[in-house]
């Protein structure tokens, strides 16, 4: 009994390693966009000890030609909560970020407000999130903008995890892993996946159901980085690399 707890552990321990992963070989190219960034910082006080901070950083491409890029950028969910999604809007990131912050903040008093007529404390009410993007070359002459969002509110958190988007610097294009594998790029790129965690038990690490990729990925020119996110397979950021 003692040897089984013990080679559980053992399994455990080189599974999580394995899944820890890294994003894939070093590339020496370079990007040939011009970048901005769009920032906000805000910090609203309910009284000496009760606020909400928010800080973004948000990268996009310069010059009136990247305007249809940019919108769709802000449209792909890399600033959460995810409000601009839906919107019918022409997106301009410096505009959209203010926004962005204006309907965060307007969500926190809201919830100030409703917690200040059930409960006589505010200790849950410090809110912080922290979001900042950035471009790094893709496959091809694909781009892939990866946001790095720290998140603490009502008890929760700190919660950090990453969002990646792949896509077309030209059109704005999201490159999805359908369009880059085939329409059977599930069962072809979970087999990949089991093979890459090599004898042990793949069904494990993934809760108990087949290995899985997910639509969070970094796609480069020599390698594919799954990322999931906090929650998806435990409570931790797991990254697994499959490189070709």
């Amino acid at each position: 009994m003692m040897l089984q707890k013990i080679l559980a552990t053992f399994l455990s321990f080189f599974i999580a390693l394995i899944l820890l992963g890294c994003t894939g070989k070093k590339s020496s190219k370079k990007l040939t966009v011009p970048v901005g960034q769009a920032v906000a910082d805000t910090l609203v006080k309910l009284d000496d000890t009760t606020a909400c901070h928010v800080h973004v950083e948000f990268a996009y491409l310069k010059g009136e030609k990247y305007g249809t890029v940019n919108d769709s950028l802000l449209r792909m969910g890399l600033l959460q909560p995810d409000y601009f999604s839906i919107s019918n809007e022409r997106l301009v990131p410096e505009k959209a970020v203010r926004e962005f912050v204006r309907r965060y903040i307007a969500e926190y008093r809201d919830m100030a407000r409703l917690i200040r007529e059930t409960e006589k404390g505010l200790s849950k009410l410090n809110w912080n999130l922290d979001i900042h993007t950035q471009f790094i070359p893709g496959k091809g002459n694909g781009i892939v903008c990866l946001s790095s969002i720290r998140l603490e509110n009502s008890g929760v958190g700190p919660l950090t995890y990453v969002i990646a988007r792949n896509f077309d610097p030209e059109t704005g294009k999201l490159i999805t892993l359908q369009n880059e594998f085939g329409n059977d790029y599930k069962k072809r790129l979970g087999e990949k996946i089991a093979e890459k965690l090599e004898d042990m038990d793949a069904t494990t690490a993934f809760g108990g159901v087949k290995a899985y990729p997910t639509e969070n990925f970094i796609l480069t020119d020599d390698s594919l980085t799954f990322i999931y996110t906090p929650g998806e397979l435990d409570s931790k950021e797991r990254r697994i690399t499959i490189e070709y």
